[in-house]
């Protein structure tokens, strides 16, 4: 079997597996001789994908096996590089195969008679080390480096080199001037290449050649080709592919299913199991094979061929060629193009992509050779899967023999718009999506000038060829259908040809479950808060989990030890140390998660699942199927309300119990009330409407509530209370969060003109506690101008005096003078800031009250959380109309003004080490009390470091550019009900009125003389067009501002005019408008 290519084979009847022995059809006669390779063809009866491919943890080179030991050679194989349908003749194309960057180009200076032949060199010119990929063609034929301008023939010989003297010596003749050149075939209309430039390889396809598919060169047979770039690595391609029992869940709704649950038993028998490969085999259901002998008596069935091609990309990256040969149906290519084939194959990968990827990073975390410890593999559907492992383990030792140097790291994870992006991993390698984008882009364009051409007809001809009623009336319904088509077109483009996310929760939508959760499954009370039922079995402990937007890797896949502790080292005798552990940390607001779906979160570098099981009750578990480490934030919330895995269909109780795996036979042993078959379930409490969970699955922390709970505050569940919830992803750790937000003095210069301003001196009774506390982000501020009376500075800052008291292990509490308010550090996420101090709180219980809540999440080194709670007890009335989302709004743009400052200096902080925190900075004022003392509690009782719950290197992950920094869609608008329900409708508000002001200037011409009679009801009307048209516009940028990036610059206008308004709005709310 070649390591890099797999054959399905489907069709009516079951047919025979060519074995060795047998004869095979040649392949056509090609200008060199070639020998005879042997392949494996698996012969399937349904039309599942499998494949073969890459794998991410490989060393720089395979090493060498001991003595007798047989090794896999990955550089004594052929890899393909593309159809040649989706190669340009004309320009030079650069790929990356086995770590190597390699330029196909097609010379045409050749006198074999065929018009010239494919060529594959090394992606780099020998002058410069410029990618050749990024050349041209020239005139003459030869490949130019666009750098320079050197030329190289079919052979990689240097032809010309521009700035050499034409009577100097020959320098372009010199051996250093040439570059690799690979050998190369075509085959089966696809480009091969063997990765050795070695001039004992150039008549390797004497000895070996790729893998032969007859009826892919059958003219009864037609083909179609397709390519596509992958985001995780070989083996996980490959046993995905070898997987038909995960067709059913995690591309439901895209294939076929098979009974009720979407899957069944299956049995697989494994035969032929060497260096070379395996053969897998099934009595009935998928797989069958008959004796070829037998076959050629009956008459040709109609058969339909999967051949999948799989290629070793780099680490975390692979590809996939593929082809599908069929004898039937094959007057369909003659109508229907290879793109829109293309638009269904890439929705089945994009289905399980994101899953694949994560899956990757779990195999990593424990360890690809820990594969069969980590992972419960209890059916015959896996019988494939364990195959492989060990062919992998046995003749690959688990890696990949990387062709060059490569990196043992995966690469960090991208937001999931760049995960699953379709343009530069299918549209630009594929001839015709790129021809079809093309095509459609200018067809959009076209039918927004027809909308406006055919109103202008109508204009000019009416009276003339548009006479009655109806031919106006359709002349209008064409303009309007133009321009609706238009932006149809332009949502058609962007699902299919960029980005289109697939949500696997809602393709099965549980009938028993509510929409929302009632106010009895949210609210919490002390009767409420009875821990949740615990799995009956021992638990498999902390998950090892690599979370997904770190690139840090973990000491099982590096072999390093990690900067960070793996876990609390036991203190000194005498010192105390901080538990991270014994601590409640929170999920998301309740208003923000939806009961019919999961929701996966990474806290403390633990990766969770929240989700609404049937009892009604919200539940934490790990985020990783036991099955094969799949992520079940992925899945789906089922009939039954159990929480399904998205990858192969096994469901689990809210105590994590496994309750169905639906590859077990009926009459079969009880396979998935195994312990491994159980997923790790965590303590969870909803609390002040905010859903808590405690990092210990053992059983002895199954009563943890008993013993310890959440902080608890009375005046959220207060109904005279109004509260606004938020969440917030950041960019920088959990301490530079903290420390941010105990720092009242940084508010009037980081968020310059973002809030109200007043005067130099005021009396402070002026401000009455409703006035503070009617724009929940702007009441700190007010407060910080109040302290003092003394004299401000033009940015409206001043002195802030604040003593500490109660300074210990659990946190400490700042009392800022003038008896204006307190913040509270509940170690290790709670700041709670209050606007009186306690004893006056007690004295004025009937006075207008109001606090801010932030709960600080640790996330992963470099990520942090925060979830804010703004409850007050005056002037509700104005969040009764204003909706959430127009919080978030101002919220966002507070939070985006300090965010990439605080980036940074997290890592100016990491760059002097934060051991030397006060060495390095000067902080004389009493303004930094509270920083101060943070910083002591975070050195004496953590060591300057936060006890992630799994290993992982203390690393900070690379900083992006400013826009990924600062992007609010995944930071906040996906995890936040309000503000993603109000980004859908403004996108339909948005289309709406773009056909509105087509309509309208269609109603003018269709009704003047009629219905608009006067000049000025005309004007009326070009006038509301006009205003539709510019409306549109607007929401448009609105909508890039406030729901995706918005830079704040520190220095612009438009920030005190910001500022102005919201303290017009502050004003207005609480009826102070002087």
């Amino acid at each position: 079997m070649d390591a890099l290519s797999l054959l399905l084979l489907p069709g009516a009847r079951p047919v025979h597996h060519l074995r060795d022995g047998a004869a095979r059809v040649p392949p056509p006669r090609l200008p060199w001789s070639r020998g005879v390779v042997r392949r494996q063809r698996l012969l399937w009866s349904t039309s599942v994908a499998a494949v073969a491919a890459e794998t991410p943890r490989a060393e720089d080179a395979p090493s060498p096996s001991p003595s007798g030991e047989e090794r896999f050679d990955w550089l004594d194989q052929w890899y393909p590089v593309a159809p040649v349908c989706d190669l340009d003749p004309g320009a030079p194309h650069g790929k990356t195969v086995l770590g190597l960057r390699i330029v196909a180009w097609f010379d045409r200076t050749t006198d074999d008679g065929g018009g010239g032949e494919w060529r594959v060199f090394d992606d780099s010119c020998p002058h410069r080390l410029a990618p050749l990929s990024e050349g041209r063609v020239d005139d003459k034929g030869r490949l130019q480096c666009v750098y320079h301008g050197w030329c190289f023939d079919g052979r990689g010989a240097c032809q010309f080199i521009l700035r050499a003297p034409a009577l100097g010596p020959a320098v372009h003749k010199n051996s250093k001037a040439c570059v690799a050149s690979y050998p190369c075939v075509v085959q089966n209309n696809i480009l091969w290449f063997y990765p050795r430039s070695e001039p004992e390889y150039k008549d390797i396809l004497q000895r070996k050649r790729p893998p032969y598919i007859p009826q892919i060169d059958d003219p009864s047979f037609v083909t179609v080709y397709g390519i596509r770039d992958l985001p995780y690595g070989y083996d996980v391609l490959v046993e995905n592919l070898m997987d038909p029992a995960h067709v059913p869940y995690a591309h439901k709704g895209l294939m076929l299913e098979f009974d009720k649950e979407g899957g069944g038993p299956m049995k697989m028998e494994i035969e032929e199991a060497n260096i070379e490969g395996f053969l897998s085999m099934q009595d009935r259901g998928f797989f069958k094979f008959d004796d070829q002998d037998k076959e050629k008596k009956k008459k040709k069935q109609p058969t339909v061929m999967l051949v999948f091609l799989c290629i070793p990309v780099s680490p975390g990256r692979s590809r996939v060629v593929w082809a599908f040969p069929r004898n039937v149906g094959v007057w369909m290519d003659k109508i229907i193009p290879r793109w829109y084939y293309h638009i269904g194959q890439n929705a089945i990968l994009d289905s399980d992509i994101y899953l694949l990827h994560i899956e990757e990073r779990n195999f990593a975390t424990v360890g690809i050779d820990n594969w069969q410890k980590a992972c419960y593999v209890p059916t015959s559907s896996d019988n494939m899967i364990i195959t492989f492992r060990n062919w992998f383990r046995k003749y690959c030792k688990h890696q990949v023999g990387w062709a060059a140097p490569t990196a043992n790291q995966l690469p960090p994870t991208p937001t999931k718009d760049q995960l699953l992006d379709r343009y530069w991993s299918h549209v630009m390698q594929c001839t015709s999506c790129s021809a079809a984008l093309k095509r459609m882009k200018a067809l959009e364009v076209a039918l927004q000038v027809a909308s406006v051409a055919v109103v202008g007809f109508l204009a000019v001809a009416k009276g003339t060829v548009v006479m009655s009623v109806v031919q106006r009336a359709a002349v209008v319904a064409a303009a309007v259908l133009c321009f609706a088509a238009s932006r149809w077109l332009a949502n058609f483009i962007e699902k299919n040809f960029y980005f289109q996310d697939y949500v696997h929760a809602y393709n099965s939508r549980p009938a028993s479950l509510p929409l929302r959760v009632d106010g009895a499954a949210r609210r919490s009370t002390a009767a409420s808060l009875a821990p949740p039922p615990r799995r009956p079995w021992t638990g498999r402990g902390v998950a090892l989990r690599l979370p997904a937007s770190v690139s840090a890797v973990s000491t099982a896949e590096t072999g390093t030890p990690p900067v960070a502790e793996e876990a609390q080292a036991p203190a000194p005798v005498g010192e105390e140390r901080f538990d991270w552990l014994d601590q409640w940390y929170p999920v998301a607001p309740v208003c923000d998660l939806d009961p019919r779906k999961p929701h996966g979160k990474t806290v403390m570098g633990l990766s969770i699942v929240a989700w609404f099981d049937g009892g009604g009750e919200w539940r934490v578990v790990d985020d990783a199927c036991p099955h094969r480490l799949a992520p079940l934030s992925e899945g789906r919330v089922d009939d039954k309300g159990r929480l399904q895995c998205a990858y192969h269909g096994w469901c689990f109780d809210g105590r994590g119990s496994c309750q169905f795996i639906p590859q077990a036979p009926a009459l079969g042993p009880p396979v998935h009330k195994n312990s491994k078959a159980c997923v790790a379930s965590y303590p969870s409490v909803v609390q002040n409407n905010i859903l808590w969970f405690y990092p210990r699955s053992e059983p002895e922390y199954r009563d943890v509530l008993q013993r310890k709970r959440p902080p608890y505050f009375p005046d959220l569940d207060d109904p005279s209370f109004n509260t606004v919830f938020g969440v917030r992803d950041f960019p920088y750790g959990y301490d530079m969060l903290v420390e941010n937000l105990m720092d009242p003095a940084h508010v009037p210069y980081a968020h310059k003109g973002l809030f109200p301003q007043f005067q130099v001196k005021e009396d402070p009774g002026r401000y009455s506690s409703s006035a503070i506390l009617q724009w929940s982000a702007a009441s700190l501020i007010q407060n910080i101008h109040l302290l003092s009376t003394v004299e401000f500075d033009q940015e409206r800052g001043g002195p802030v005096k604040m003593k500490i008291e109660e300074a210990n292990i659990d946190g400490f509490l700042s009392i800022q003078e003038e008896n204006w308010g307190q913040f509270r550090f509940i170690a290790p996420c709670t700041i709670n800031r209050s606007e009186l101090p306690l004893e006056t709180l007690e004295k004025q219980q009937q006075q207008p009250q109001g606090m801010l809540v932030f709960l600080c999440v640790p996330v992963a080194p470099g990520r942090s959380r925060v979830i804010w709670a703004f409850p007050q007890s005056v002037g509700a009335w104005p969040d009764k109309i204003i909706p959430r989302w127009l919080h978030h709004i101002v919220t966002n743009t507070i939070l985006d003004s300090d965010l990439y400052l605080l980036h940074i200096e997290e890592r100016n902080f990491a760059r002097v080490g934060l051991d030397k925190w006060q060495k390095a900075c000067y902080v004389p004022t009493s303004s930094d009390n509270m920083i101060i003392t943070f910083r002591n509690w975070f050195r004496k009782y953590c060591k300057h470091q936060v006890g992630w719950a799994t290993s992982m290197i203390n690393q900070l992950p690379p900083t992006p550019t400013k826009d990924q920094l600062m992007e609010r869609y995944w930071s906040h608008v996906m995890q936040c009900t309000s503000c993603s329900a109000a980004l859908k409708w403004m996108r339909a508000m948005e289309i709406a009125l773009q056909v509105a002001s087509v309509a309208v200037l269609g109603f003018l011409a269709a009704g003047k003389g009629t219905v608009a009679t006067s000049a000025v009801q005309r004007a009326a009307v070009v006038a509301a067009a006009a205003l539709c048209f510019a409306a549109s516009r607007w929401l448009a940028n609105f909508i890039e501002k406030s729901f995706y990036f918005q830079d704040y610059i520190t220095f612009a206008p438009m920030a005190t005019r910001v500022g102005e308004t919201m303290s017009g709005c502050v004003e207005w709310a609480t009826g102070r408008n002087d």
